[in-house]
């Protein structure tokens, strides 16, 4: 099976969808910190998820949030849900400091940018 060559007309779409899936693409989503027809708090609420591009970029967002203290958290993916108002899937993450729950926050990772908005209570880290 791994190695047939699959020459149908079909592979280089299934690998354009996958890496964008991965990576995020230019041509879905939005391209500004919040999605325009979000509805609820900014990150708490499923369908005002926080846009990051590509799936790989929520570690890269949530590994930049901090506490209002300044302070690292931890996050684990609960899974993923559907809203109404937002195209493609919106995944949870529970996040914690020192084993402590936290909240929940929302992530949509169908857009064309990692947003620079924090949700309420926390701050993002910036690099110089």
């Amino acid at each position: 099976m791994f190695c047939k060559v699959d020459s149908s007309l079909e592979t280089p779409i299934t690998i354009k969808n996958f890496l964008e899936g991965g990576f995020g693409s230019d041509s879905f989503g939005c391209a500004s910190d919040e999605i325009p027809s979000a509805i609820g708090e900014f990150g708490f609420d499923p369908t005002n998820p926080i846009p990051v591009r590509g799936i790989v970029s929520s570690n890269i967002y949530l590994e930049r949030l901090l506490t209002s203290e300044g302070k690292k958290v931890d996050y684990k993916r609960n899974g993923s849900l559907i809203v109404p108002n937002i195209s493609g899937n919106i995944d949870e993450y529970e996040i914690s400091q020192n084993g402590r729950p936290l909240c929940k926050l929302y992530i949509s990772p169908y857009n064309q940018r990692i947003s620079g908005r924090p949700p309420r209570g926390f701050i993002l880290f910036q690099e110089d």
